[in-house]
């Protein structure tokens, strides 16, 4: 299976993909980007700048190009900026759980008892799962309309692995 995956893959991965469709995510998305960000600033010819939490932005900006690119769907993490979406904070959550767990020894009695860092990266890993298998099953359902495929779905990686 991995095989014939990576065959895909390197098939879609081309130079051309790349400048074509992966440009045109990154650009629609960061000009949404600078909206925001001159949206929370007060850019408005207004005297009274507010503080905008860069990282935090920066972060939603790849979070939101990537899963576009990837899965064609907009999670809209960065017009719903400073709210917090379960998604993005269950992705990071699990990335922390992960990157903790080189620092402890007893990970794997915690994961056994389902205590701690180990029982967060459960649940962590639970949302992150319901968002990609939702994504994949309505993916699938509407793969089954072959024109509904190429007049309306925007070109994305899963739709190469899905087909």
């Amino acid at each position: 299976i991995w095989k014939k995956h990576r065959q895909i893959a390197s098939k879609i991965f081309t130079i051309r993909s790349l400048k074509d469709h992966m440009f045109k995510c990154f650009m629609a998305t960061t000009d949404e980007f600078l909206l925001k960000i001159a949206e929370l600033s007060g850019d408005d010819n207004d005297s009274d700048l507010k503080s905008v939490n860069v990282n935090d932005m920066f972060a939603r900006l790849t979070l939101e190009a990537f899963t576009f690119i990837a899965f064609g769907v907009k999670l809209d993490c960065i017009a719903k900026a400073p709210q917090v979406l379960e998604f993005p904070k269950a992705f990071d959550g699990a990335f922390a759980s992960l990157a903790y767990r080189i620092l402890d020894p007893f990970y794997l009695v915690k994961k056994w008892l389902n205590i701690g860092k180990e029982k967060q990266l459960k649940q962590h890993i639970k949302i992150v799962n319901d968002f990609a298998y939702d994504i994949i099953q309505k993916r699938t359902q509407v793969l089954n309309c072959f024109v509904y495929v190429f007049l309306v779905i925007p070109l994305c990686t899963l739709n190469f692995f899905l087909t």
